[in-house]
């Protein structure tokens, strides 16, 4: 297992994420991260010259909005 850097453009949300959430719920986080950034690693498995997050749904929902 390695941490690696993965552009944005190359992130997809993974249909193992278990979580769902609610729009509103994305945005309140807007806030912290703003003031933070993320300090939480997004955890993602590689098929397909993709990455898909399967864990930090919400972080991944929240950068993509930005």
């Amino acid at each position: 297992m390695a941490i690696i850097t993965v552009k944005l453009s190359q992130l997809r949300l993974s249909p193992l994420n278990s979580r769902r959430v609610k729009p509103s719920a994305i945005d309140s986080m807007a806030d912290d991260i703003a003031a933070h950034g993320l300090l939480q690693n997004l955890v993602v498995y590689e098929e397909d010259d993709l990455f898909w997050v399967f864990a930090g749904g919400r972080r991944y929902r929240r950068s993509r909005n930005w």
